[in-house]
């Protein structure tokens, strides 16, 4: 018998985790994608509506920066009021999703942009990396896909002035 003859078609538990791996990864980028457009236009709704309610930012892994969706508008609101800013993606990397023993799947992705800002006349610019986070669990998924959950959105950023690895 050949290798490929001894191969068995994937059970049920693996196909719904490579469901839920697909779709995870597929989802992180339209966030981090959606986001980011959001941001350019300034529109502060559509930018905090990718974030979960319990949305945790931090800087170089440990700076806690804000916690929950309700501090995270308030820290974005004055520059969105603001305006005169923008970014743009030089780098996104798709990080492999990692399962951990609760069935709960893991995927982040990690942006390089470039940034900038126009603040009392005068503009500043530079790099950040961003890593944008979130996690799913197959009875969640499953609910999904019956309309009986709701779309995950993101759950951590970690901002760093170093590329992250």
């Amino acid at each position: 018998m050949s290798e490929i003859e001894s191969l068995s078609p994937p059970d049920d538990s693996q196909r719904a985790e490579d469901s839920l791996r697909t779709y995870l990864s597929a989802r992180v980028l339209e966030l981090a994608a959606a986001q980011l457009e959001a941001y350019n236009r300034a529109s502060l709704d559509e930018f905090c509506a990718c974030y979960s309610a319990d949305v945790i930012a931090t800087r170089d892994e440990s700076e806690l920066l804000c916690e929950g969706v309700k501090a995270f508008r308030e820290r974005y609101r004055p520059m969105f009021e603001r305006g005169g800013f923008g970014a743009s993606v030089t780098e996104r990397r798709l990080e492999e999703p990692s399962l951990n023993e609760g069935g709960l799947m893991s995927v982040s992705c990690v942006d390089s942009e470039r940034w900038w800002r126009i603040n009392e006349g005068e503009r500043s610019e530079g790099e950040v990396w961003v890593r944008y986070h979130l996690s799913f669990d197959e009875d969640r998924f499953l609910r999904l896909r019956t309309g009986e959950a709701e779309a995950p959105t993101i759950e951590r950023v970690e901002f760093s002035s170093r590329p992250l690895n």
